[in-house]
């Protein structure tokens, strides 16, 4: 691969993620320090296997491919500036550059950011005889630019490293030392060229790693400042409501008992009572242990009840006896931050319309290392009929949860569950309130009682009691409806499977393309060969297509009175493509299809169709593959990259994601527009894509906010599954005329949703929004600075 001159330069830094336009302005100052281009060209070394050298398509076959570099001329010693687009879909983010010499050997890390995007200062040293480019360090396919590199001057490379060591220092100023790949300020004015690398170390790492304890120490840690700060504050709260908690006990592990009672005894806010409900007569150390920290403290009470298979009777004995106006459940090894209270009684008076409250949580180990949080979304009505996400901690009203006679007998395992469902039917979501802090800390395999989903495979749960207690709760609450609550794709997992009407509406499926053949052939013979849905039609777009294969092909097709050909003569707008071709469909739904899709499920259609004409539903998505069967699409993070992102994209097919959530129907803020359906009064209604601002790049973020906008839940499901061979037909954005495009449609969304963008509501603030993968965000100041 080798390209020269002004051509070169346009054509990778088209592919480049835009700079902001501060970023820009400097870029334009520094590019007019003295510099020269340098010639490089790449050959193919091993393990790697060409599949379109002029599109800068390949595929990886082993760990470590590798592509030799030949820069003419030979390398002087000095800096050097690379900058090159790279998009690996094999879930490798490790790139690097081996640079041998007389003297041996040495790697300098090249890391990207979340759209590929490669900008980095390197130095090379006197006598290089061989260079060469290791673009991943995983099998699979990967897509790059050529690579642009510039020999530049000792003061653009100052200023280009003092920059980004300057910039990662105060990003990272507040995390732990040992989690800053060791860069300080002291090593950044000792020795630079030392930070500079550490910077490139941190980002990488930060790509490979999810350290939670440095996340503890950083977001989650409470100084004696911070529980001075609450505690001042609990007298100013207009509402200070009694918070109930009610721990069952049953044959406790002694150490882990005290401690979940000391864990509440610990509480900043006083407003509380803890009832423990257990057959005590039955175990004199358990209720020993009840008694002495009753004897402490008068908010500790004991509610004796006699011994039972059904966890429901001690809880509804409980329940009938407090005295608050909200009531949650500890389980009895499990233990709550001493903050935890206070955040609840907060967001009660904040929001004393409140009904229902939950919180994210994690586990603690048998020696309380916490691991494994669970960073939840708001409201998410169909992520909790595919699992109770809620779990713990969860504080109802007292007076709603007798109204309907608390907990029932007959779902052990799932009462929280059971009792969720029943309370949430006719609650307005407007009343139902997440907290996003872990305020709750589950006793990893340890407790034997009503398990959440994160410990039923550990406790052996399997299959049994407790996934078919849910499932026979799930059953009840949709009794009448026409639904199927099916297995999920594990224990403790559903599939909720909504009726189509009686007469299946018909699909208008609509497939924008130009010439590429046989990617349309694979698009199209797919869907007729394994699409179970029967009624639909299909209108192929032809926009300017020239090939005569193509046209030969397209009266082919149409010998199938379903498919028709319509022909969109103007340059180029996906938007208005889309709109155009829906005035012609005379279906109730429509099915918008980038024409490089290839369909795996049969049921694809069937499954989005069913939730498409779910009332309140508007956009449904579908969990879309790579060639290799890595995940490309399984919906979409508002934020992620400064606009949006696919989530888990690069994993695995078969992995759950982070809480299961890779594999589960769930509500999003958006889904990818390469196949989406959607009712098309709904279409019509929003005015379909914006043809005017969004001709090419994220219109379907775009329709989808604005679906989110008029009250419609956007939805994905993973039992739609169907290959993305990603843009094959259309290309890069390799001419300065894409570029100029894609910059303004980027700036446009930025513009026009601003802090829409910056939180999602089917995400999580303490998750990133740099990477795809669900890992920590690590920007937060630390824990007690908002409250101080």
């Amino acid at each position: 691969m080798k390209s020269t001159g002004a051509a070169l330069v346009i054509q990778v830094k088209s592919r480049l993620l835009p700079l902001s336009p501060l970023e820009s302005a400097l870029e334009r100052l520094i590019e007019s320090l003295p510099r020269h281009l340098v010639s490089v060209s790449m050959t193919t070394e091993r393990d790697v296997v060409v599949l379109s050298e002029s599109k800068g398509e390949y595929k990886a076959i082993g760990d470590a491919p590798r592509f030799e570099l030949t820069i003419s001329p030979s390398p002087r010693a000095g800096w050097y500036y690379l900058e090159a687009s790279l998009v690996r879909n094999n879930g490798s983010r490790d790139a690097r550059i081996l640079v041998v010499t007389d003297q041996g050997q040495h790697t300098i890390p090249i890391p990207t950011n979340l759209r590929g995007t490669v900008r980095e200062v390197i130095y090379l040293p006197i006598g290089v005889t061989k260079m060469y480019w290791i673009p991943t360090a995983a099998p699979g396919f990967f897509s790059q630019s050529p690579l642009l590199v510039h020999k530049i001057s000792v003061i653009e490379s100052f200023f280009r490293r003092a920059y980004r060591v300057v910039f990662d220092l105060l990003r990272f100023c507040n995390r732990p030392p040992a989690t800053r790949a060791g860069l300080t300020w002291w090593g950044a004015i000792s020795n630079r060229q030392d930070a500079y690398q550490r910077t490139a170390t941190l980002r990488i790492k930060r790509l490979m790693g999810n350290d939670y304890s440095a996340f503890i120490a950083l977001n989650d840690t409470l100084k004696k400042a911070d529980i001075r700060a609450l505690r001042t504050q609990v007298p100013q709260l207009p509402l200070r409501p009694v918070i109930s908690l009610i721990m069952p006990v049953q044959a406790p592990r002694a150490e882990f008992f005290r401690e979940a009672l000391d864990s509440v005894s610990r509480q900043i806010y006083p407003h509380w009572e803890l009832l423990l409900a257990g057959n005590f007569s039955a175990d004199t150390q358990s209720h020993a242990i009840a008694n002495e920290y009753r004897s402490k403290n008068v908010q500790v009470k004991i509610v004796s009840v006699k011994s039972g298979a059904d966890l429901a009777a001690p809880l509804n004995s409980a329940l009938e006896l407090v005295q608050g106006e909200f009531v949650a459940r500890i389980n009895q090894h499990d233990q709550i931050p001493p903050h935890a209270l206070f955040f609840l009684a907060r967001e009660i008076s904040t929001h004393p319309e409140a009904d229902l409250l939950y919180t994210d949580d994690d586990s603690i180990d048998d020696a309380n290392k916490r691991l494994d949080p669970r960073f939840k979304p708001d409201w998410n009505p169909d992520l909790f009929f595919s699992y109770n996400y809620l779990a713990n901690l969860c504080a109802y009203r007292v007076d709603r949860v007798r109204q309907f006679g608390g907990y029932r007998a007959g779902f052990e395992g799932a009462e929280d569950y059971d009792l969720a469902l029943r309370y949430l039917k006719n609650t307005s979501a407007s009343k139902i309130r997440h907290i996003p802090r872990v305020l709750y800390h589950t006793r990893a395999l340890s407790q034997p009682m009503a398990p959440t989903f994160s410990r039923l495979q550990g406790e052996g749960w399997g299959e049994g009691k407790a996934h078919q207690s849910g499932k026979c709760a799930l059953a009840d609450y949709f009794e009448g409806g026409g639904i199927t609550v099916a297995d999920g794709p594990a224990p403790g997992l559903y599939r909720i499977k909504h009726p189509l009407p009686a007469q299946p509406p018909v699909v208008s499926i609509i497939i924008p393309t130009r010439d590429n053949v046989e990617i349309l052939k694979k698009c199209i013979e797919s869907i007729r060969q394994k699409t179970d849905y029967e009624n639909w039609e299909m209108l192929v777009v032809d926009n300017q297509s020239v090939e005569s294969e193509t046209h030969t092909y397209f009266e082919q097709i149409q010998e199938d009175s379903r498919i028709k050909v319509i022909r969109y003569d103007k340059p180029f707008n996906y938007s208005a493509i889309n709109n155009f071709a829906a005035q012609y469909a005379h279906g109730e739904i429509l099915a918008l299809l980038n024409n490089d899709i290839e369909v795996i499920a049969e049921e694809w259609l069937t499954e989005m169709v069913s939730h498409a004409v779910r009332p309140g539903i508007g956009a449904v998505g579908a969990k879309l593959l790579y060639p290799n069967r890595l995940v490309q699409h399984s919906g979409v993070i508002i934020g992620l990259g400064g606009v949006a992102g696919h989530a888990h994209k690069y994993l695995k097919e078969d992995d759950h994601g982070y809480c299961h959530r890779a594999v589960v129907t769930q509500n999003l803020s958006a889904v990818t527009g390469a196949c989406l359906v959607i009712r098309k009064s709904i279409y019509q209604e929003v005015d379909g894509l914006n043809e005017a601002e969004l001709a090419v790049a994220f219109n379907d973020i775009d329709f989808c906010l604005r679906l989110r906008e008029a009250g419609y839940k956007n939805l994905f499901t993973p039992y739609a599954q169907l290959f993305h061979h990603e843009s094959i037909s259309r290309g890069h954005d390799d001419t300065p005329g894409k570029h100029a495009l894609f910059l303004k449609e980027f700036t446009y969304v930025k513009t026009a949703w601003g802090d829409k963008l910056k939180s999602d509501p089917a995400y999580n603030p303490n998750l990133t929004l740099e990477f795809e993968d669900f890992s920590l965000n690590t920007s937060f100041v630390n824990f007690g600075d908002a409250y101080r």
